[in-house]
């Protein structure tokens, strides 16, 4: 019977794990997508502008506590040219919240800082 217990617990946790995983894959896909509509409004860039991995990153912010908090920092680096013909590369920091009203929102993710 304990046996039966415990694996019943393990695979009970297991599935778990994994819906969170998946769940924490999702939302950095959201947040993604999201950052990406916010900055193409910003800097006035072309709708079919895309942003490979190496240029921006999703990563959850640990330092706010819990993992449930649903807090995510965006890096994106900003390749152009200036008059020149010089390369310029700046890098923007984007702090993304889960809004509270996440579930009736249409926008479930808000922007609460941009560097």
């Amino acid at each position: 019977m304990k046996k039966y217990i415990l694996m019943l617990f393990v695979g009970l946790s297991f599935l778990f794990a994994c819906n969170n995983t998946t769940s924490n894959a999702n939302d950095e896909k959201e947040i993604r997508e999201t950052a990406k509509s916010e900055l193409i409004k910003r800097y006035d860039l072309p709708e079919g502008t895309n942003f490979s991995n190496e240029q921006m990153t999703v990563n959850r912010n640990l330092e706010t506590g819990s993992a449930s908090d649903g807090e995510y920092i965006v890096k994106v680096t900003i390749t152009s040219e200036n008059r020149a013909g010089r390369e310029i590369n700046e890098t923007h920091i984007m702090h993304y919240k889960k809004r509270e009203d996440a579930m009736a929102a249409k926008e479930r993710w808000e922007l609460i800082s941009f560097e």
